[in-house]
């Protein structure tokens, strides 16, 4: 499962084809599951059982694979009206053939609207890849125009993140896997890369073949070919190795899907709509739910994400998640990193940027990413500040543990008021806190708030 709850001891399954292809034989009312397409363009099909599911044809939920595979079929096919096509997820696919095929044997409306829930159209794949085609055509043109006639000018908002590294370095579980290659250079398949138009040495010039033998996606998009003799495909995606059920290392082909499919279950999980809000605005779904692994069955604590370059849906176990001690300055509390654990966004002020500037800004564990990342909506921010109120005053404020008797004050609401607090900059300062109960948060103050004598304020607290 890649980049997904299973262990890496375990074989990974390619999840950016999680989908599989069925056809309706109109003239046999059957049913079965596409195996691909023969040297006469015929259709290979399969029974649509467990004994059969290595051979399933796997499709990509963008669509690229289906629109070459329907182009052959309908151009080399006899008759290609005889057939009716259905995608559906891989876990769910020996459920949805049995319902499918009641349905259309005995074709009512009862089961009209689960058919088209499920129905493809080779025209419409067809249309809608001629259509990007001219798009990123368009596209190419553009941004050549940009590059070669138009001075590029530094935007304000994007300079300020620019400098702003990531809150962690990505890593791969643990520092020392994302130090030691997890796969070897004669070990990947270069056949069926070049046969994709990539050679070895256009990722080492791109710098992308080191991250790829650490077992990463390349973090950017690579042009590939599809060369299917007679027709010809050309996109954008970002490549993975993974090991194979036979434990040889495979290329896997992450595909720009036009959005993330969150109307399908993701390995057991039912999206709701605060998931798929969440998903679609930040990218992450902000809270910790168990997948189950669709090989041994086994539920696995994970955090979800989408991948803002394809919009591929990525899980991480959550045993694997990594939150630093510290991000820019502020050091974290524990209550502050199992927030992040728990998949939540935790909005954090007063971070010092690389070129010393200070910011505040949501942060969040990124599944794809491995690692936590800055989210910089105000709105965001404004909702994680009022989500992340306290129910209770905190034990330990900037680092320093309270008494029992300073917690019990904080608790009261009086001000507690605390020495040798160290500053970003080293420096040494005292203070009073109070715990405000309506805003569920903890407020500092240099003078004591209860002194109303602003004479008084300038006195030494008796020890």
């Amino acid at each position: 499962m890649e980049q997904t709850p299973s262990s890496q001891s375990k074989a990974p399954v390619l999840e950016e084809l999680s989908d599989i292809l069925l056809a309706f034989d109109k003239e046999e009312k059957e049913l079965r599951a596409v195996k691909g397409l023969d040297k006469a363009g015929q259709l290979q099909t399969l029974s649509p059982d467990k004994t059969h599911q290595e051979e399933f044809m796997r499709v990509d939920a963008q669509g690229n694979l289906l629109s070459n595979f329907f182009s052959n079929f309908m151009r080399q096919a006899k008759n290609p009206t005889r057939f009716s096509f259905f995608k559906v997820p891989i876990e769910k696919s020996l459920e949805i053939s049995q319902k499918l095929q009641n349905y259309l044997a005995n074709f009512n409306e009862k089961g009209k609207a689960y058919v088209k829930k499920y129905e493809v159209s080779p025209m419409q794949y067809m249309q809608e890849q001629k259509e990007k085609e001219k798009e990123q055509n368009q596209q190419q043109k553009h941004t050549t125009m940009e590059t070669t006639n138009i001075p590029v000018q530094e935007p304000r908002k994007e300079v300020k993140q620019e400098n702003i590294q990531p809150a962690q370095t990505p890593s791969n579980e643990n520092s020392e896997q994302q130090n030691e290659p997890k796969y070897k250079v004669e070990d990947v398949d270069w056949e069926t890369l070049n046969n994709l138009g990539i050679s070895k040495e256009y990722l080492e010039k791109r710098n992308l073949l080191e991250p790829l033998l650490k077992g990463f996606k390349t973090n950017e998009l690579v042009p590939v070919s599809f060369n299917l003799g007679s027709a010809v495909t050309r996109f954008d995606a970002r490549l993975s190795l993974q090991q194979n059920s036979e434990g040889k290392v495979a290329v896997a082909i992450h595909g720009i899907r036009k959005e993330p499919q969150l109307q399908y279950p993701f390995f057991g999980h039912e999206f709701s709509d605060e998931d798929k809000k969440n998903l679609l605005t930040t990218g992450n779904m902000g809270r910790v739910v168990e997948l189950t692994n669709t090989k041994t069955q086994e539920k696995i604590p994970s955090i979800i994400s989408v991948d803002r370059l394809t919009n591929e849906l990525i899980a991480l176990r959550v045993e694997h998640i990594k939150i630093p001690d510290e991000i820019k300055g502020i050091k974290l509390s524990e209550e502050q990193k199992q927030t992040l654990k728990e998949g939540k966004p935790l909005f954090l002020e007063g971070m010092q940027s690389k070129k010393g500037e200070p910011f505040n800004a949501n942060v969040q564990f990124n599944a794809d990413k491995r690692y936590v990342e800055f989210l910089f909506d105000e709105n965001l921010s404004q909702k994680a500040t009022q989500s992340q109120k306290l129910a209770e005053a905190p034990k330990e404020i900037r680092g320093i543990q309270l008494s029992q008797e300073q917690h019990q004050q904080l608790s009261e609401g009086k001000p507690v008021y605390l020495e040798g607090l160290q500053s970003k900059n080293g420096k040494t300062y005292n203070g009073y806190f109070t715990f405000n109960q309506e805003k569920g948060k903890v407020e500092m103050s240099f003078k004591n708030p209860d002194k109303k004598d602003i004479s008084n304020d300038l006195q030494t607290p008796k020890k």
